[in-house]
């Protein structure tokens, strides 16, 4: 069974020491197994602050030592270019103080397709620009789902493999009448011979009911004709948003659908959301 996670976090103080190297050969070839980790990770989710990350690549370091190695670590990234990084203008997951944000730098965009042996990823302009809060915190959420996803994985009591997190552009589905479908993104989770699939909404509470209404139709339409999806199976789509109230509010926008298309849709709050794809994976 295939797993995200399968590449190991930075264990010991050794492995997050990688090179210093600015020349494009010395980085390819010195970076740590925890450099092309976090690489890796921002190349799949586009944006993360650097608490997300601590908790992704360096949770199994000794706990007072896993901050201060996390941003040696980050900065030496973002010397390199591998990383890129923007001024703390956003509040971490938490909603405490302003968190410094990172994405894949020019080196790192070249290297991550270069080891993959696939073109550097398009699609960068979806990725959030500087000063554009609106977007940053919309898309630091998608990357919490993702680190909670992990989490969960971790939590071998949890029995939750994570196979697949494609954000947009990759989570983008082309519908019957030439559109996109362009859910914020697309998970595959599995437990045993279980698995799940997922497109996600995130929903800031900046759109109408009427909006999201007009989305909830796109979907609709994509479920009655069958159109091909993601392997091949239409995944349920889940909306993640802030506020009980809202939560509340597209619920009951929700119910007047017909089951079992009802079913297709959950709607939760947006911190219990990976906690939500697990349950429904052991209900299964």
């Amino acid at each position: 069974m295939t797993s995200l996670t399968a590449v190991a976090p930075c264990q010991t103080d050794a492995d997050c020491k990688g090179t210093t190297n600015p020349r494009p050969e010395g980085v390819a070839e010195d970076l740590s197994r925890c450099d092309w980790a976090i690489a890796r990770t921002l190349e799949r989710v586009g944006l993360a602050t650097s608490l997300q990350l601590e908790h992704l690549h360096f949770h199994t370091l000794p706990e007072e030592q896993r901050g201060t190695m996390c941003r040696r670590t980050l900065q030496r990234l973002v010397d390199l270019r591998v990383l890129a990084t923007s001024d703390p203008s956003t509040s971490d997951h938490a909603g405490g103080s302003p968190a410094p944000t990172y994405t894949l730098g020019a080196a790192g965009s070249l290297l991550v397709g270069m080891r993959a042996n696939a073109p550097v990823r398009d699609g960068k302009a979806d990725w959030p620009e500087p000063g554009d809060e609106q977007r940053t915190v919309r898309a630091l959420a998608i990357t919490q789902i993702f680190v909670d996803l992990v989490g969960l994985e971790q939590d071998r009591a949890g029995d939750l493999h994570l196979e697949a997190f494609r954000t947009s552009p990759t989570s983008h589905w082309p519908d019957r009448h030439g559109h996109t479908l362009e859910p914020d993104a697309f998970i595959r989770v599995a437990r045993g011979d279980t698995t799940g699939f997922w497109w996600l909404e995130v929903d800031q509470e900046l759109e109408s009911t009427a909006l999201m209404l007009a989305k909830v139709r796109a979907y609709l339409d994509f479920l009655r004709h069958n159109k091909p999806s993601p392997d091949e199976v239409v995944p349920r789509i889940m909306i993640g948003v802030l506020t009980e109230a809202r939560t509340e509010a597209l619920r009951f926008m929700l119910g007047g659908l017909p089951e079992p298309t009802r079913q297709m849709f959950v709607v939760t709050v947006l911190s219990d959301a990976a906690k939500v794809i697990q349950q429904d994976l052991k209900a299964r």
